[in-house]
């Protein structure tokens, strides 16, 4: 049984917003952050929460150490929704995982992870990832690969897991300028991509494959979304959801001047806003006659802003205001997973990281995880 209660949270923009949540009477949920005192009864959402809530396998501190799929469960719940990077595909398909809704599986094909490799000192590691990625992306087109990916594809519960290949092209390609970490011509990207959709459909035709992109490429105040160049460029790509990697969004900061005449960055409030990303996703749903959209990696910097050093206003007025947010358009996502990543192993002087490790915070997506958002009818 569950009961709805309306609260009120900080918005990104700092005014307030409503956000319903409906909370599990007498069940096993322990996480209790909320220091405001609820507004009375809501009135009944208007639709129940199909979006699945999860995180990616998480990665600890600066070893680069990996988790596993039981351990997103173990973290966020029963129903968590999976999203991982795996090796090779090969007969023997990735399995579900006990507890799970799901499992976003992109193909790396063994590639050495990317990574922050355009730092001071990474122009070794640099070379490693483009050979690396290349020397991926001629196996395929040359049909290395074909028999792994329709066995691999073949034995995926289509109910169950999303695959995709060749994750996020637009950074591979060098779509950003400054980025520095393209290394991939884009006809060759566009063409891996294609040639992997026709396999994996060619062997379950109701497996769904993501084309996953950054967020920033789908914001109303990018250029490159306005003039159109990201829908030439990626637009006549074939894919069944469009994904947007909402992580790494870093909130406002200032570089403050030491004495010494060194600066150091400090991170403030409000966290920032995703509003735009959602809505031309859902254009780009329309336009493309996609089956939906989702949100393989969200996150922001968990740990850089002193003055919520608990996460109390991460959990309300991001992590729980962007799910209602989403939940409440009119194609709401098909799933969105925290990037529940530490610090980048190749970037060893960072130690900030879109982790969540307070109890507010942990606590805000396993109320997602287990179900505990509606939405208000209009």
């Amino acid at each position: 049984m569950t009961t709805a209660v309306r609260r009120r949270a900080t918005r990104p923009g700092g005014g307030l917003g409503p956000v319903v949540r409906a909370y599990r009477l007498g069940g096993a949920w322990t996480h209790s952050r909320s220091r405001h005192t609820g507004a009375g009864p809501a009135a009944p959402p208007s639709q129940l929460v199909s979006t699945r809530f999860g995180a990616s396998v998480p990665q600890y501190g600066l070893t680069g150490a990996t988790g596993t799929e039981a351990d997103v469960v173990s973290k966020f719940g029963t129903k968590a929704m999976i999203r991982r990077f795996n090796g090779v595909p090969s007969s023997t398909p990735p399995t579900k995982t006990s507890g799970a809704s799901g499992n976003h599986v992109s193909w790396s094909f063994g590639i050495k992870v990317e990574g922050k490799y355009n730092v001071v000192g990474q122009e070794a590691n640099k070379t490693a990832v483009i050979n690396s990625n290349n020397a991926m992306a001629d196996a395929i087109l040359a049909g290395t690969y074909d028999n792994q990916i329709k066995a691999s594809a073949a034995g995926l519960d289509p109910a169950y897991f999303y695959v995709e290949v060749l994750h996020e092209l637009d950074t591979k390609t060098n779509l950003w300028s400054g980025d520095g970490r393209g290394f991939m011509d884009l006809a060759k990207g566009q063409a891996v991509k294609t040639r992997a959709y026709n396999l994996i459909k060619s062997a379950n035709s109701d497996l769904l494959v993501v084309a996953t992109y950054q967020a920033y490429g789908l914001a109303s105040s990018n250029s490159v979304y306005t003039s159109g160049v990201f829908e030439q460029r990626y637009g006549a790509i074939p894919h069944d959801v469009l994904g947007i990697d909402a992580d790494g969004i870093a909130p406002p900061y200032d570089d403050v001047k030491n004495a010494d005449g060194t600066t150091t960055r400090v991170y403030k409030l409000p966290y920032p806003s995703l509003v735009t990303r959602a809505e031309n996703a859902q254009k780009w749903v329309t336009a493309h006659g996609l089956k939906g959209w989702s949100v393989p990696e969200w996150g922001t910097l968990a740990n850089a802003v002193a003055a919520d050093a608990d996460n109390q206003i991460l959990a309300d007025s991001w992590i729980t205001y962007w799910a209602n947010n989403w939940l409440g358009q009119p194609i709401p996502p098909l799933y969105a997973c925290w990037y529940d990543y530490g610090p980048n192993p190749e970037a060893a002087a960072s130690t900030l990281s879109d982790l969540l490790q307070q109890p507010a915070s942990i606590g805000a997506l396993s109320d997602l995880v287990g179900g505990a958002v509606a939405t208000v009818a209009p």
